[in-house]
């Protein structure tokens, strides 16, 4: 489940209040270094094939 770390990341954010103060590009910007970091997690499982 790949979106395990995003979700509590976004808790994370959410709990702390910084999400009503980014803009939607900040947002992006913040998803976009997400998703980067989540690639670089070891932890995640890959799809592959059989």
């Amino acid at each position: 489940m790949q979106n395990f770390a995003e979700e509590a990341l976004l808790k994370e954010v959410m709990a702390q209040g910084w999400l009503n103060k980014l803009n939607q590009k900040q947002f992006k910007k913040a998803r976009m270094i997400l998703a980067k970091l989540s690639q670089e997690i070891p932890d995640v499982p890959k799809q592959q094939p059989h």
